[in-house]
């Protein structure tokens, strides 16, 4: 007995409906496939524990202003004033600010809101700290809390500040970035690179099995956009939801409705 292979009309209507829903969605699914337009570039630099400091494997590889970690002061070439005066209080052993509390032991290391617990200075690593003053009382009886730096650890310190690279909420092309080495993204596509490292842990990092750390950038962009990827784009855009819409009509013109009840 012969197998007859034909589709049956509802089997090849069925095809043309899928078909056809494909095409519709085309304006949807057309820009995943990142046919024109230009392409972000971004690049990984390996961020490393260098004595009692924290720097950048090779600085060269990097911009002059482009920071280890926003939470680590003067962690970029750029920082001059702001390196200036945290090499003084680092001098100074402390510097009066205009904050007071009424704990005459007050020994703390962060306050709410400050725009960094660590800082870079003189290739070491150092937190911040607010220190009351007990010889300095306003008018009410509270101390003045002057601040402080207090040399930290380097290799806790870099693991504090840094992202896991599986941290659920880093972008795809980060993650790549920092994994491969290098990633590439439309321009379109909203971005967010850390202002931090991004940590790979030991089953993604070094043979060794330690923990690797990556400051991903972006390197610019280019549009290498052929003229045939061009019209293949337009026409997935604007023309194949057209095509969508005709193959639906076709199949719907095709359609019977046929009603089956109780005769009286």
């Amino acid at each position: 007995m012969s197998v007859d292979e034909t589709p049956s009309p509802a089997t090849r209507d069925t095809l043309r409906v899928v078909v056809a829903l494909a095409l519709l969605a085309a304006p949807l699914w057309a820009p995943m496939l990142h046919l024109s337009g230009p392409t972000d570039h971004y690049e990984r630099a390996e961020v490393v524990v260098d004595g009692d400091g924290i720097a950048y494997a090779n600085d060269s590889d990097v911009r002059g202003d482009l920071l280890i970690s926003e939470e680590i002061a003067c962690s970029s070439t750029y920082d001059v004033r702001l390196c200036a005066l945290e090499g003084l209080v680092a001098e100074n052993a402390t510097v009066p600010t205009g904050v007071h509390t009424s704990n005459p032991d007050s020994n703390t290391r962060h306050l709410f809101g400050e725009r960094y617990p660590y800082a870079i200075v003189d290739d070491a690593v150092y937190e911040t700290t607010y220190v009351a003053n007990r010889s300095v009382q306003n008018e009410n009886g509270m101390y003045r809390l002057d601040l402080g730096l207090e040399r930290t650890d380097p290799e806790s310190v870099l693991r504090h500040v840094s992202v896991r690279a599986s941290d659920d909420d880093l972008p795809d092309v980060i993650r790549e970035a920092a994994r491969d080495g290098s990633a590439d993204a439309a321009t379109d596509v909203d971005v967010e690179i850390p202002e931090t490292p991004i940590r790979l842990e030991s089953d993604n990092g070094d043979e060794d099995g330690t923990d690797t750390y990556y400051r991903v950038y972006s390197s610019g962009s280019t549009d290498d956009t052929t003229p045939l990827l061009w019209a293949i784009d337009r026409l997935l855009t604007y023309v194949a939801p057209l095509v969508g819409l005709a193959l639906l009509a076709g199949v719907w013109s095709r359609l019977e409705v046929t009603y089956v009840g109780d005769g009286d």
